[in-house]
């Protein structure tokens, strides 16, 4: 996957911030707004080689030092000549024109997100995704009843509940078409929505709602400062049995697979290695037998995903204090043993995907539980200091992994008195419904003051 950054505007509407200064050089808490994309960019997998970014020519901001500012940190740069008497169609020519019939993001270089909006987009099945958010009675994107957007305007009648990021995933078919018409010169003074509109007569565009800031007056910084700053603590949290509430769908999942194998486990088998990454492996050896990992693995998802379907819920008091500490600027990070397709499901089920900046599943450690990896790559990722993260788990493998990593912990005590016994859980409980951020910016407190 390829990306374009169109960054070729003027910023009127910031005044003096942009009378000698491009907009994506605008600055968030020390970071412009143009390297806090190609950072999440590299991290969403996309190669700085891959990221190209259209800037200006027309405009006082628009001088040769900017230019090569720019250059700097991506040195695949084009040069949108009429980037204020062309409409922008022409800029889109300037960013596309090279490329070949690939899925490719189109991001506008005011756009500040964070990471889990633009990993969504790049996620989602969907050949054809637009990052947007709700915005009721207020919006710019009129839908169809399949819920795929079908105009794009700002001068739009009708219930339009929401509002276009300025960052869209699109696919070969929709990439073919929009280069055929941003090649015409007739078109090259089209804006962005007519150009998209086009589209849309021959494409299904699928929203996808996350959370950004488009920059567009100095109100706008403020607010990314704010979100980028946060409070500058994190909570890293285990998946299975702490967020979701599927201790009985993974127990029949695994017995049942395992019976058509012709081996009959027990509850137990499952509840103690529970946490662990080669929980399939470790029964096998329990039970001295040589089984097909991948037919078994096969197997256990299908009976699984067939449970999670039938019903799926967040453990109590988890989902209010999920979305609790993202609005009071809390960092956010899953570490599981459990696979990044299985995690991605159940949240999207949930609703929960937004909250969370890191995810680290299975696919993405060396090491499981109850070795640190997991827990020291979620919260590097997040860019914090152990002292200033707390793990939520439930499992003995995690509360060790956590103690490991140098970072406190919170037990949820389902899985018996064996967690009372871990010096690193700082906090034992039997649930979530009273625990909060204030609580969490407490217990954390008290770590920094004994450190």
């Amino acid at each position: 996957m390829k990306a374009i950054i169109l960054a070729a505007g003027v910023g009127s509407r910031l005044k003096d911030l942009t009378r000698n200064l491009p907009k994506c050089l605008i600055k968030i808490n020390g970071k412009s707004l143009l390297e806090n994309q190609i950072e999440l960019l590299e991290r969403g997998g996309i190669k700085k080689e891959e990221i190209s970014i259209v800037v200006g020519k027309e405009g006082s901001c628009w001088t040769q030092e900017n230019i090569d500012k720019i250059a700097r940190l991506v040195s695949n740069t084009k040069v949108d000549e009429f980037n204020i008497s062309k409409g922008k169609a022409y800029g889109l020519l300037k960013g596309i024109e090279d490329l070949n019939f690939d899925t490719i993001l189109i991001i506008d270089g005011d756009l500040f997100l964070n990471r889990a909006a633009l990993e969504k987009v790049i996620e989602d099945e969907g050949e054809n995704v637009a990052l947007v958010k709700k915005q009721e009675n207020n919006g710019t994107l009129l839908m169809n009843s399949d819920g795929n957007i079908i105009q794009f305007s700002n001068k739009l009648s009708g219930e339009r509940d929401y509002i276009y990021s300025g960052m869209m995933k699109i696919g070969s078919r929709l990439f073919y078409d929009l280069k055929e018409i941003v090649e015409k010169p007739g078109n090259w003074n089209l804006g962005f929505t007519e150009t998209i509109n086009e589209l849309c007569k021959n494409h299904e565009i699928k929203p996808i709602a996350g959370r950004w800031i488009n920059i567009n007056e100095e109100k706008d910084i403020e607010l990314a400062e704010c979100i980028s700053r946060s409070n500058g603590k994190g909570v890293i949290w285990d998946f299975d049995g702490v967020i979701v509430d599927n201790a009985a769908q993974q127990i029949t999942a695994y017995k049942e697979a395992f019976k058509k194998f012709g081996l009959e486990i027990s509850d137990s088998d499952f509840l103690k290695n529970r946490g662990k990454k080669n929980v399939f492996q470790t029964i096998c050896i329990e039970y001295n037998v040589k089984l097909d990992l991948k037919k078994w693995l096969e197997e256990k998802k299908r009976i699984y995903w067939n449970l999670i379907e039938e019903g799926i819920e967040a453990a109590p008091g988890v989902k209010s204090l999920i979305e609790s500490l993202y609005r009071e600027g809390y960092k956010q990070a899953i570490a599981s043993s459990t696979s990044r397709a299985n995690i991605l499901f159940i949240l999207k089920k949930l609703k929960l995907r937004d909250y969370f900046e890191v995810i680290i599943s299975s696919e993405d450690v060396k090491n499981g539980k109850p070795d640190p990896e997991p827990f020291n790559k979620a919260k590097n990722e997040l860019g914090l200091k152990s002292s200033d993260c707390i793990v939520i788990e439930d499992s003995s493998v995690g509360i060790l992994a956590a103690k490991r990593a140098g970072i406190k912990c919170i037990a949820i005590n389902t899985s018996g008195g064996a967690l009372l016994e871990s010096e690193n859980a700082i906090e034992v409980t039997n649930t979530l419904e009273n625990m909060s951020p204030k609580r969490i910016y407490e217990i954390i407190s008290i770590i920094n003051s004994k450190s």
